[in-house]
């Protein structure tokens, strides 16, 4: 009987980088790699034990040309490589005899090579972070990841901070102050780029809220306050303060009212729709508009008296009014010093089941004192249209858009 057997081998190799990327080869090039391969029959059944000796260059990164030596044959290839496959053929003759020569072809699909790439690290500030200063610092490094093809040393990186050049030290690490010139919702794009075309990029969301001067640390409305004036539902003074502890008027009442409604501001000259209330006065526009959309009234002599303090009953009625909660039969006293007929009992029961007077302490609300700007804010924020613009606020998912860097107008001369 006569079988054909395959006989085992062991081989012993190495491969040596003569030339290549950085710190993977012994001379550095951006494009051509040069390989050198040996390898050593140690144990070959029934074969003799011969080495093989073989150079693979890649000119570029879709060819190499091979050349080697089997014992005392010299053999020969190429290969090329496109769009992820990858087609080989080699060429073995073998004792000089043209009939023996051997040709060996190969075809497969290696799948797209991975490119280098940078990495953008940021290490302050982080993402969803809410601020109130009118800069922020941002600062971070570059990692540099080579790929399955690199070309080299990455050369000169570039780092952009929405759209502005920022420098970049010797350790591809980065620092700048950035503006962030108005509350609200911000953006930081953190890019970075190399000579070779490689890019990488970051985005950084911000929320900047306004700040008063007047308004510390610790003090008890103060989320509500920064929330209700960073969407532009209330205001401050000219100073920077927001004077919390001072009473609340009708004109500003009015205006509150209006802006948490989004109700749009006539242009021009505001009407005289009450005696006392000149077109000229801060507030008219907005009392204009609030009267015509029933959100507050005058006296029966055709004032609205837009200087006079509401106490705490009235802003209650008010804000329940205008968020149309639900009123029903009271029937225990909501406070111990507020009556069940008391004429405000149904709103300022409705008010509370609604948590809009959850910062009321010692349950005693005391109706006839002056409504504060902080407890004014306090409930505006609990209702459903206000509400809804500070969770649009904190909604980490939308409203953050790129900005982008105005170019220079190029310049025209012309000698007449």
């Amino acid at each position: 009987d006569v079988s054909d057997v395959v006989p085992s081998c062991l081989k012993l190799g190495a491969r040596f980088a003569i030339l290549g990327s950085e710190g993977k080869s012994y001379t550095v090039h951006r494009v051509r790699k040069l390989y050198a391969n040996v390898d050593y029959d140690v144990m070959s059944n029934g074969l003799p034990n011969v080495p093989h000796y073989g150079i693979e260059f890649w000119p570029s990164s879709n060819l190499a040309l091979r050349i080697g030596a089997d014992n005392d044959e010299m053999t020969a290839g190429i290969g090329l490589r496109f769009s992820g496959i990858e087609f080989n053929y080699a060429y073995h003759p073998y004792n000089g005899i043209p009939e023996n020569a051997t040709h060996f072809f190969s075809l497969a699909y290696l799948g797209e090579a991975l490119k280098r790439e940078l990495r953008v690290q940021i290490d302050n500030p982080t993402d969803k972070s809410v601020i109130h200063e009118d800069h922020v610092n941002v600062s971070g490094k570059i990692e540099v990841v080579e790929g399955d093809e690199s070309e080299g040393p990455a050369g000169p990186i570039a780092v952009k901070v929405n759209g502005v050049n920022v420098p970049i030290g010797s350790d591809l690490s980065f620092s700048a102050e950035v503006p962030v010139d108005t509350v609200g919702k911000k953006l930081l794009l953190v890019e970075a780029s190399d000579a070779a075309g490689d890019f990488g990029s970051k985005e950084i969301r911000l929320v900047r809220l306004i700040n008063f001067a007047d308004v510390p640390e610790g003090y008890w409305a103060k989320v509500p306050i920064e929330n209700t004036g960073t969407v532009g539902l209330v205001e401050g003074y000219p100073d920077g303060t927001f004077k919390p502890e001072r009473a609340l008027t009708r004109a500003e009442l009015s205006t509150l009212l209006v802006r948490a409604k989004g109700l749009k501001i006539p242009e021009g000259r505001a009407k005289q729709v009450f005696k006392d209330v000149k077109p000229d006065h801060w507030a008219a526009k907005y009392i204009e508009v609030a009267q015509k959309a029933g959100l507050v009234e005058g006296y029966p002599d055709r004032t609205f008296r837009p200087n006079n303090q509401i106490n705490k009953a009235e802003g209650i009625t008010v804000l329940v009014r205008f968020d149309n909660l639900r009123l029903a039969e009271v029937y225990e006293k909501p406070f111990w010093d507020v009556s069940t007929d008391n004429w405000a009992a149904k709103y300022i029961q409705a008010a509370k089941d609604a948590g809009m007077l959850k910062y009321v302490e010692r349950n005693v609300l005391r109706p006839k004192e002056n409504l504060a700007r902080s407890e004014a804010v306090e409930m505006l924020a609990k209702t459903s249209l206000a509400g809804g613009k500070i969770q649009d606020l904190y909604s980490w998912e939308k409203g953050f858009r790129r900005e982008t860097v105005p170019e220079r107008p190029r310049i025209r001369a012309s000698i007449y």
